[in-house]
């Protein structure tokens, strides 16, 4: 799957709350890697285009807010 760009004001709960906690702890120019499990993210709700039983590898970059394009 390709990298994209999510743009969000970090702490306001607009995006995956395990994403908004680490991007939180983080510095800009940090990179980390989240790996979880489908329930750890979303619990029992169901989505349509991943199995409950996924594992999700999310890779994080924090931008400086001047570098975004």
């Amino acid at each position: 799957m390709m990298a994209q760009t999510c743009l969000f004001i970090a702490g306001s709960g607009t995006i995956i709350k395990l994403i908004d906690d680490e991007v939180l702890q983080m510095t800009p120019g940090e990179k980390r890697i989240i790996i979880a499990l489908f329930n750890q993210i979303y619990g029992n709700s169901k989505r349509d285009n991943l199995l409950q039983d996924a594992i999700l590898i999310f890779k994080l970059e924090l931008l400086p807010i001047n570098d975004i394009h």
